[in-house]
């Protein structure tokens, strides 16, 4: 779960992707999906596979994500505190249909990358305090798929209109915060090709622009407020930009009678975000700028999936593991990020073909852990490098956490319903 940390005086990030999605149908088989995908989720994993669909294709998933963290969120609070459960629904609503013997067409609704996170703790004088972020990219994108059958080639293209909010909550002053900020970005786009080398082997290739979304917010009334900077005035404006990294991916796909494998590679060039400046400006006209640090590195993600199709091929049953490399920094903890270390995710799922419809549910499981070490501690010497002492974090960093146990669990559920066209 990755999103900023926007609190006393700094908000950091690295890459927003939530590697368990969309939709039940891929997710189930690892969510490798770059080299086969035929329905209109593919203006999400790779616009190109749209060049498979017959007449038309509609397509609804529901993606219900839940669990907890475990974290140090406030460097100045305990360590190592329990979150609030997550609860977080997301959907992908996409529909695509062939205008031409070569042409296809496709519009899809869907949140791109997305963080939610709430704690709650006291300090150590007693004032309790509750600390939450969510943060969400939503895109709407048209796309188009070009196929020639006669090589077995597909080229696709997706325009990306995104909209980011952010909304953040301290209630513990000098650093209190509360505010949502939101904005719109209209530059991205998602390119991809497939191409079906023989009858049982097709190889896929997609890739995602980077996006920057200005995001503001103007005090209104009772709506935004807050000292971020520890200046004990009031904010009546703040104004920011999110940067949603590059994403390249490659992915082939393998199918022998009933038996299906798929395998995606993706690298995410997190290293896109590495600080930012957020402006603000109080209530008595005094215009300020929050230095914020990021310092993630690029990731790596390897999904493997199969699926074995059952009765008449009508019922697929589907297994999958993800691995991510880490992205996050030692140096600038978060209790709203996923933690400096690599994450494993496994996955399983069941459909049921009916002809023009088909019916998707799926599970998935991710996780990882890590202890920070506190280099304040000479009884537990430090081998992390990059472990900075509170006093230079809150120099650098004073909304960072601090050392502790860092781990996350993340279950995830799916349905997608589909009807073609032939």
């Amino acid at each position: 779960m990755l999103v900023p940390r926007f609190g006393a005086s700094t908000a950091a990030a690295g890459g927003y992707d939530i590697p368990i999605l969309y939709s039940a149908r891929h997710i189930g088989a690892a969510g490798a999906a770059v080299g086969g995908v035929d329905d209109s989720s593919a203006i999400f994993h790779n616009p190109s596979g749209m060049g498979q669909i017959g007449k038309g294709n509609l397509l609804l998933d529901v993606s219900l994500l839940t669990g907890d963290l475990r974290s140090t969120p406030y460097l100045l609070g305990p360590e190592s505190v329990q979150s609030e459960p997550v609860v977080a629904p997301f959907f992908l609503l996409a529909g695509s249909g062939r205008v031409h013997e070569y042409i296809t067409l496709g519009l899809a609704v869907y949140p791109v990358a997305a963080a939610s996170g709430e704690y709650k703790y006291a300090l150590e004088d007693g004032q309790e305090v509750t600390d939450r972020t969510s943060l969400i990219f939503m895109e709407a994108s048209p796309a188009i798929a070009l196929n020639i059958d006669e090589i077995g080639l597909r080229i696709g293209l997706g325009y990306r209109i995104t909209f980011a909010q952010l909304n953040r909550f301290r209630d513990s002053a000098p650093l209190d915060v509360d505010i949502k900020m939101n904005g719109f970005s209209f530059l991205g786009f998602r390119v991809g090709f497939q191409w079906s080398i023989t009858d049982f082997l097709a190889i896929g290739m997609n890739y995602r622009t980077k996006t920057k979304t200005k995001i503001d917010q103007t005090r209104d009334a009772g709506s935004m407020g807050g000292s971020p900077s520890g200046t004990g005035a009031d904010f009546a404006s703040a104004e920011t930009e999110l940067t949603l990294p590059a994403r390249l991916s490659g992915g082939l796909r393998f199918d022998w009678n009933q038996f299906s494998l798929m395998s995606d590679f993706e690298w995410g060039f997190n290293s896109q975000n590495d600080r930012i400046a957020i402006s603000t400006v109080d209530v008595n006209g005094n215009p300020g700028s929050i230095a914020n640090v990021f310092e993630w590195q690029d990731q790596w993600t390897l999904r493997t999936g199969a699926e074995y199709r059952v009765y008449k091929e009508k019922i697929p049953l589907r297994l999958g593991f993800i691995y991510d490399s880490k992205t996050t920094n030692f140096k600038y903890p978060s209790g709203f990020s996923t933690p400096p270390v690599h994450t494993y995710s496994v996955t399983a799922g069941i459909g049921y073909d009916h002809g023009p419809w088909e019916l998707n549910i799926a599970y998935a499981r991710r996780f990882g852990k890590v202890l920070i070490d506190d280099p304040e501690n000479p009884q537990t010497p430090t081998t992390q490098d990059d472990s900075l002492t509170r006093g230079e974090l809150v120099a650098e960093c004073p909304a960072c956490g601090y050392a502790g146990d860092y781990r996350f669990r993340i279950n995830g559920f799916y349905i997608d319903f589909s009807y073609d066209w032939k």
